[in-house]
C-alpha cells in the first residue's frame, strides 16, 4: 500500500493523524479540527480505501484480511513522523475510523488516543487485550447511521473494547447519520489539550 502524507499544520505538542473514509480525502477530516500547537498530518492512498469492501457483516473475511495487512503500512507511516506514539492521536471517519482503531489497538505501543467518527470494529472476536490504562479509544456514532448500523456495528464494537479492558468513550446522537459532527471533533481537541498540554486528561 502506498500512503501519501500531507502536513496540514506543524507543532510539537502532539500529532493528529487523519485517515479518511472510503473514496474520501484526509482534508475531509482536517476541516473539523483546528487545535493549536499540534502537528496535523493526513494519510491518503491512491486506492482510496484501507481494506476491501465488506459484503455485509456476514461476508467480510477479505475486508478483515486486507485491514490486517494494511494497518501495518499505516503503523510504518506513523513511525516516520518521529514523535512518541503516546503523543499521537489517530482519527478516522467511516472506514478510516475502522482502520484508526484497529491500528492503535494492535500496535503494541501506547498512543494518546484513537477516534472513530462513524466507524466500527470489523473483527470483534479478535480484539486484543488492552495493555495500557491511559490510552483512550473514542467512538462517535449516530443512531441513524445507515452504513455501520448502530445496534449491529457500534454497540458490539464499544462493548467488545470494554470487555478487553480499554479506556473507552462514546458519543451518540439520536438523529445522527453517517457523518462527522463538529461538536465531536471539538471534544477530541479538548481531550487532547488536557491530556498532552495540561496533563490531566484521561
Amino acid at each position: 500500500m502506498n500512503i501519501t502524507q500531507t502536513v496540514y499544520q506543524d507543532g510539537d505538542a502532539g500529532c493528529l493523524v487523519f485517515l479518511p473514509g472510503r473514496n474520501g480525502h484526509s482534508s475531509d477530516l482536517k476541516q473539523f479540527y483546528s487545535i493549536e500547537k499540534f502537528k496535523m498530518i493526513g494519510f491518503d492512498t491512491p486506492e482510496k480505501q484501507w481494506y476491501a469492501k465488506p459484503n455485509g457483516i456476514k461476508d467480510q473475511s477479505e475486508a478483515i484480511a486486507t485491514l490486517e495487512i494494511n494497518r501495518k503500512f499505516i503503523q510504518a507511516e506513523i513511525e516516520k513522523i518521529g514523535m512518541p506514539k503516546n503523543k499521537i492521536a489517530v482519527i478516522g471517519f467511516s472506514a478510516g475510523g475502522v482502520a484508526a482503531i484497529w491500528t492503535v489497538i494492535n500496535d503494541g505501543e501506547e498512543y494518546a488516543l484513537a477516534m472513530a467518527h462513524s466507524g466500527a470494529i470489523l473483527d470483534i472476536s479478535n480484539i486484543p487485550p488492552s495493555k495500557f490504562n491511559k490510552m483512550s479509544i473514542m467512538m462517535a456514532h449516530g443512531k441513524q447511521d445507515d452504513v455501520f448500523g448502530y445496534e449491529e456495528r457500534f454497540v458490539p464494537s464499544i462493548e467488545g473494547l470494554r470487555k478487553q479492558g480499554y479506556c473507552t468513550g462514546k458519543i451518540t446522537t439520536p438523529l445522527g447519520k453517517h457523518n462527522i459532527e463538529p461538536d465531536d471533533a471539538e471534544m477530541i481537541e479538548s481531550l487532547l489539550y488536557h491530556k498532552l498540554l495540561v496533563g490531566n486528561g484521561f
